[in-house]
């Protein structure tokens, strides 16, 4: 753990981060299964669809700020389905701060 990390946040981030992604690799694997087991008769032959990842990182000031993982796929049985994560972090300016309750 980071010195300056005395409240666990980043071990808390990794540990959603990874929960998240597990999710996502389920949901995938759900929707692929569904693309191979498809009726010939009813969406033809051709080779069930997969998914494709992509990364994204966020970074507006140049500190890592988090990112995700966009995973699309185009198949048979859905034209387009997709199935994203967003992980990002930073802290909301004082203006901002200010207007949220709570």
């Amino acid at each position: 753990m980071d010195n300056r990390d005395s409240s666990g946040i980043t071990e808390k981030k990794r540990r959603a981060a990874d929960w998240f992604a597990s999710l996502r690799d389920q949901l995938c694997a759900a929707f692929e299964d569904l693309e191979t087991r498809a009726d010939p008769a009813l969406y033809g032959d051709s080779a069930p669809g997969r998914f494709v990842l992509n990364g994204w990182e966020r970074s507006k000031t140049g500190s890592d700020e988090g990112g995700g993982t966009m995973a699309l796929m185009h198949g048979k049985v859905f034209e387009k389905v997709g199935v994203h994560i967003s992980t990002v972090y930073g802290e909301f300016s004082p203006e901002f701060r200010a207007q949220i309750p709570g």
